[in-house]
């Protein structure tokens, strides 16, 4: 059967058109392929198990929860309340403000002092008075140094945050905060404020208090979500 000229035509356009869809196909496909082998998956990137090349302590090679590792500190270091260091702090002005979000007071959204029923804050200072003479000695600076000069080892935290009882707070979920802390545990969590200041020896006070800050950001106090969102 012979074809006329039309239908050749057409023969050739429907073939032109099928090339061209197959390269396109072809081309897309590889493409996906090596983004997919360049490309991290989020999940993979956002993993909360601790990385073991990361600290400077031998550890056994069980994988541990960074964020029940930190609910489990959280619990024994925070407190009830804290001093802030803000202008105006311990000042006649700030004492008298009501704190009522007035617009003519320069104190009404500010506040040197907080205090909660249950513990909710880890300070992140060692000691602070105002010039009312409010002061505070935090728990973590006396439970954990002896001394205001003194240095203390991976070895030293362990042994004396194992000591210090954990307590209802206003933070991480009791059923995690229930569990036993490891020796283990809490000398990962040393070596992860370590890493915060770049320092591999034994730690003060100010540097300890230093860690504390660069990892919540709070020169304060850090809330359970501030402290979490660092693990």
């Amino acid at each position: 059967m012979t074809m006329n000229y039309s239908s050749c035509k057409m023969m050739m356009f429907m073939t032109i058109i099928a090339i061209i869809i197959s390269s396109t196909m072809a081309f897309a496909f590889n493409n996906y392929k090596v983004m997919s082998m360049n490309t991290k998956l989020p999940f993979l990137s956002s993993t909360n198990k601790i990385p073991k090349t990361f600290f400077s302590v031998a550890i056994s090679d069980v994988d541990l929860d960074l964020d029940t590792i930190f609910a489990k500190i959280f619990v024994r270091l925070s407190e009830k309340r804290i001093l802030l260091d803000v202008p105006g702090a311990g000042t006649i002005e700030m004492m008298n403000c009501c704190h009522g979000g007035c617009d003519n007071c320069d104190f009404s959204r500010i506040f040197d002092e907080m205090k909660s029923g249950r513990a909710k804050w880890v300070p992140t200072y060692s000691y602070r008075k105002h010039i009312d003479g409010r002061e505070h000695t935090t728990l973590w600076s006396t439970s954990l140094f002896q001394s205001d000069d003194e240095k203390i080892s991976s070895e030293d935290f362990a042994e004396r945050i194992l000591e210090i009882p954990s307590k209802m707070t206003m933070g991480p979920p009791s059923g995690i905060t229930n569990e036993e802390l490891e020796k283990e545990s809490a000398q990962l969590f040393f070596s992860y404020l370590q890493n915060q200041i770049d320092i591999d020896d034994a730690l003060n006070k100010e540097e300890f208090s230093q860690a504390l800050i660069k990892m919540t950001g709070n020169t304060h106090g850090a809330l359970w979500g501030e402290w979490k969102q660092s693990s």
